[in-house]
């Protein structure tokens, strides 16, 4: 998350399993002092939104230990509850999911709900890389053919509906 934050140019897709969104800062930043606490604290509710899809895991058995430092910024399954609020909150294209049972990066739920989030994660990918590949082909056939004929532009009308859904 902390990449696609800072360099969302470069990483706008985030997939997390137990996502540690908790105090869990080495060396102290006074910038962010609650450390990935902030995210949902400060960062994400008083910033503008950024164009990150995210989905997101948390176990109910996550880490039973909340507060074992006694700051009560170290509980991995509130921390997640309160990243997918404030994430809702903000209008962000995210998925949550909390899995009754399971443990920290849980295996079972790995197994179950990985080929799902991978597909939420990537689901515009595709449509937005065959967009750029027919705009690409329309600049090549407008420079190659100039006015075409009624036929050419039928067949480059059906081949872009062919790679957008066939």
């Amino acid at each position: 998350m902390i990449m696609a934050w800072y360099h969302p140019e470069l990483y706008h897709r985030v997939l997390t399993y137990s996502g540690t969104f908790i105090n869990q800062q080495w060396p102290y930043n006074p910038q962010t002092p609650h450390g990935a606490w902030e995210f949902h604290e400060h960062l994400i509710a008083n910033s503008p939104a950024k164009p990150i899809r995210i989905w997101m895991e948390v176990g109910d058995r996550d880490l039973l230990n909340p507060n074992v430092m006694r700051d009560d910024m170290h509980d991995w399954v509130l921390a997640n509850e309160r990243m997918a609020s404030v994430l809702a909150a903000k209008g962000y294209h995210y998925q949550f999911v909390f899995a009754r049972n399971a443990g920290h990066v849980d295996r079972a739920v790995r197994q179950q709900t990985l080929p799902e989030a991978l597909q939420y994660v990537l689901a515009r990918v595709r449509v937005k890389e065959t967009e750029m590949m027919s705009r690409r082909r329309a600049q090549v056939s407008r420079a190659l053919l100039g006015p075409c004929s009624a036929y050419v532009r039928a067949w480059a009308i059906n081949f872009d509906w062919l790679t957008r859904y066939g």
